[in-house]
């Protein structure tokens, strides 16, 4: 008889079983949760509601409907009625509300953001009981989120400056941001929100076929969700002319890893590509000479070791015939000794593996002489047994000796690439940090930048072998200078500037020609600016350089330090291990720059 009461009582319903549920298991859950009837009344609440609420309602009290907060407001400040709130909704609907944002106000005034989840309770008839919401404190990541979209502004504007070509884009492949430099390199102004996949105008394969945007790198990354690396490509601009690139496609995920777009920084691989021409002819010259006798054949037999090579080996190695054993020990006494577990393992793979046997490797002449061999080999077997290994070995040193000439390059390049963005953003500090006007910082920036890049400009005329002093000076006067040169006296030797030199007095010079301009000789009409420069004899011969001014307003010595001084005084003595002194004279300006001319220059023949 127990046994069938028991079968046929009837399981409770969630809203009984929360109802009957022990209060120190709801205690126990770690996030906020209370349970209303079907008219809104409080019936069940946990601790952790308590704690977000900061209050303590009365479990059942008719006033206290659907919420037990002080007070309720939407994400946008709007205040919620009671009977408005998610839970009434529910109640009235019957339709579960997840993910929503509201804001909790305490008794004390204090508030937080809560991220609601709600959940009818019906009755196995189908009708509402009641309902369950399960809410959380969100407020530290809704600050998160706005520090990270403070971050992300800052960034934008940081990659805007940088000299590598960078742009993103959306799930879908819209292009949504792009720096100036993507600009230049495509020769384009994207269209954010309607280009899609690449900034550059047209894409080709290095083989020349057309590669169509919806099949570029970073579309493979997109669709495979996987960073693309080492596929080159050709970017056309619009005026025709083309430029080898590099992309770097990287998918960008959100914090639950969905994926929101990509990062794309486009390299220009003209230089390397120079470089690569020429490694491309040595390659040639490489191969004719293997026809001469840079290239030696040889057969291995496995099972009685005995190991015999063409004449063109020994001719290669410079030994002996004679004095060099043919066996596996023979050889490997001609192999570099942190080479040989290289060599002794890729053999080994090939026989026990089946592996493709292909290897570099060094190898030591008698007189001590180190050249760089590729391996390629096949192993002969006996069903399973490996019997005989024959293959060819080829002189590779002077394709070695390129691809170290080219990596120093590459590492050049990149170098230099970290050294111009210190530069701007040291630049970009020191003008947006004196309290001038936003226009006035804006000019003085850009006028800087403009500097730099002229003189930038000019070294990579001279493939960065150097640029004349007097070049840089006429440079930064040729806005100003008179046709009759009554403003502007120049005397000195010809003197050639190293790049790391030619940028620093460049951006020096820059800033006293502005002051000249708003302040000094170059202010009014019939100034004149005197620079005469010579070389100072000694043990480290300088170069010493005078600026004169004359002929101009009445001037005293400035009040503050600007970034100009800052720039003579302090850059070119620790950049340039220089002397600076500057006399602010009232008829004008006196500096003079004493630089060491070992370090700074090159002297023409």
């Amino acid at each position: 008889m127990a046994m069938h009461a028991l079968a046929g009582a009837a399981a409770p319903t969630s809203y009984q079983a929360l109802l009957n549920m022990d209060q120190s298991v709801l205690d126990a859950i770690p996030v906020a949760v209370y349970v209303c009837s079907a008219d809104g009344v409080l019936v069940r609440f946990n601790r952790r509601a308590v704690e977000l609420w900061g209050r303590t309602p009365h479990a059942g009290d008719n006033d206290e409907r659907f919420c037990g907060a002080f007070r309720l407001y939407e994400p946008n400040g709007h205040r919620l009625a009671r009977a408005r709130n998610p839970m009434a909704a529910v109640l009235r609907t019957g339709v579960p509300i997840h993910d929503r944002e509201v804001i909790i106000e305490r008794p004390n005034g204090s508030r937080i953001v809560a991220l609601v989840n709600i959940e009818p309770l019906k009755s196995l008839a189908g009708d509402i009981e009641g309902a369950v919401n399960c809410f959380q404190d969100i407020t530290e990541r809704k600050r998160a989120e706005q520090l990270l979209a403070q971050s992300e502004h800052r960034i934008r504007e940081l990659v805007d400056a940088l000299p590598a070509a960078i742009y993103t884009t959306d799930a879908e492949g819209r292009i949504t941001m792009f720096n100036r430099a993507a600009a230049e390199l495509s020769g384009r102004e994207p269209q954010l929100g309607q280009d899609k996949w690449c900034v550059t105008w047209r894409l080709y394969r290095p083989d020349g076929s057309v590669l169509p945007h919806d099949a570029c790198p970073l579309t493979v990354a997109l669709k495979e969700d996987r960073a693309i690396r080492g596929v080159a490509a050709i970017a056309e601009r619009p005026n025709g002319t083309r430029v080898p690139i590099m992309p770097f496609p990287t998918p960008l995920h959100d914090a639950s890893g969905l994926l929101k777009g990509a990062v794309n920084m486009l390299v220009d691989l003209t230089e390397l590509r120079r470089v690569e021409d020429g490694l491309r002819d040595n390659e040639e010259r490489l191969r004719l000479a293997m026809q001469t006798g840079k290239i030696a054949l040889w057969d291995w037999n496995i099972l009685s070791d005995r190991v015999s090579w063409t004449d063109s080996f020994f001719a290669m190695l410079r030994v002996d015939k004679e004095a060099l054993e043919a066996t596996r020990a023979g050889f490997f006494a001609i192999v570099h000794t942190e080479d040989r577990r290289h060599v002794q393992a890729s053999i080994e793979r090939a026989l026990t593996d089946d592996a493709p046997c292909e290897l570099e490797f060094r190898a030591v002449r008698p007189d001590g002489q180190v050249v760089w061999l590729f391996a390629n080999a096949l192993v002969l077997r006996d069903g399973d047994r490996p019997i005989r290994m024959v293959g060819a070995m080829f002189d590779i040193t002077e394709r070695k000796q390129a691809e170290a000439q080219r990596d120093l390059l590459v590492a050049e390049l990149s170098h230099r690439v970290k050294n111009t963005l210190a530069t701007v953003i040291s630049i970009a500090q020191q003008s947006f940090s004196k309290g001038q006007s936003v226009e006035e910082e804006r000019r003085s920036f850009a006028a800087r930048i403009q500097a730099l890049a002229q003189t930038h400009g000019r070294l990579a005329e001279a493939n960065w072998s150097g640029v004349s002093f007097r070049t840089i000076l006429l440079d930064e006067f040729a806005p100003y200078w008179q046709e009759d040169g009554q403003n502007l006296r120049l005397c000195g030797p010809d003197i050639v500037l190293n790049s790391k030199h030619a940028v620093m007095l460049g951006m020096a010079f820059h800033e006293l020609v502005t002051n000249a301009v708003k302040h000094g000789s170059l202010s009014r009409a019939g100034g004149l600016v005197d620079i005469s420069w010579d070389l100072i004899a000694g043990p480290r011969e300088r170069l010493q350089i005078r600026w004169t001014e004359s002929n101009g307003p009445r001037i005293a010595p400035p009040t503050r330090r600007g970034f100009g001084r800052l720039l003579l005084e302090r850059a070119l003595a620790s950049d340039l291990r220089g002397h600076v002194h500057m006399d602010f004279a009232e008829e004008g300006l006196k500096c003079v720059v004493t630089i060491p001319l070992r370090e700074a220059a090159d002297l023409p023949d």
